[in-house]
């Protein structure tokens, strides 16, 4: 028990010492903009809930995703506002995240989200009694790609091992949604610049991966303008719209789904 009051004094300090209230938002753009440089990985955490545990302090930035496998319930990035405060706030966060979304799973699985949600009360339950739950029982996987989420622990001897950190690479995707992306815009001299149907094609054909075309009359449902021999204002032919250069490609292959696939 005395050891359990230190743990908890110390904790209670830290928390003091960091400056931020039980169930305070955190938002992962504002956290970025105010570091010199975001970290170089997303982080993975699994946690392991374990009563003795809960009163430990944990960071889950509105980027990170969190998932409880056993349910297959997850709760996206940033579709909720982050989380700042102790891992029992943080197991009922999830509870009440979970009993939300159970309304859309069908009636033969509604018994383990019962199972979950009782779980889950006598864990966060206050009081001198105390259920032995064995490890794992509430288990939660977080995966945030600012690699800002993180639990506060000071349990040496533990090695936190009821809570699993792992490090991963950012997609692009996951850039993007963080702001990351070097952002260069080059201008291209007047002299340089294409504008024939031909050096359209040629550049679009040379090309290993088409990211984006855009511009004036560009539309994917009706094809690509640009592509296309106008008509001729005295071309009595309404039919004889389509020029050489929009003959060598394939009009399926000019859609959104279709457009890198292929040859």
């Amino acid at each position: 028990r005395g050891g359990d009051k230190r743990q908890r004094e110390r904790q209670d300090k830290e928390k003091e010492e960091m400056d931020w209230e039980e169930g305070e938002n955190f938002y992962a753009q504002d956290e970025l903009m105010e570091m010199e440089k975001a970290p170089d990985f997303g982080v993975k955490l699994e946690v392991f809930f374990q009563k003795q545990h809960l009163d430990c302090l944990v960071e889950m930035a509105d980027s990170a995703s969190w998932m409880v496998e056993e349910l297959e319930v997850t709760q996206e990035s940033y579709s909720h506002a982050g989380y700042r405060g102790t891992l029992r706030g943080l197991l009922i966060h999830v509870r009440d995240g979970v009993e939300m979304m159970r309304r859309g799973y069908p009636a033969d699985v509604q018994k383990n989200f019962d199972l979950f949600r009782n779980r889950i009360n006598s864990l966060v339950e206050e009081g001198e009694k105390e259920e032995k739950v064995e490890t794992g029982e509430c288990y939660l996987v977080i995966r945030d790609p600012s690699g800002l989420s993180k639990v506060h622990n000071d349990d040496k001897e533990g090695g936190k091992k009821w809570v699993i950190v792992s490090d991963f690479k950012r997609s692009f995707a996951d850039c993007e949604e963080l702001d990351l992306l070097e952002k260069e815009f080059q201008f291209i001299d007047e002299e340089n610049k294409i504008s024939s149907a031909e050096e359209i094609a040629n550049l679009v054909k040379k090309s290993e991966r088409v990211v984006l075309i855009s511009g004036a009359g560009i539309s994917v449902e009706s094809g690509i303008p640009p592509f296309r021999q106008a008509k001729e204002e005295d071309d009595e032919d309404d039919n004889d719209r389509d020029g050489p250069v929009w003959k060598t490609f394939d009009p399926s292959q000019m859609s959104l789904q279709n457009f890198n696939k292929g040859g």
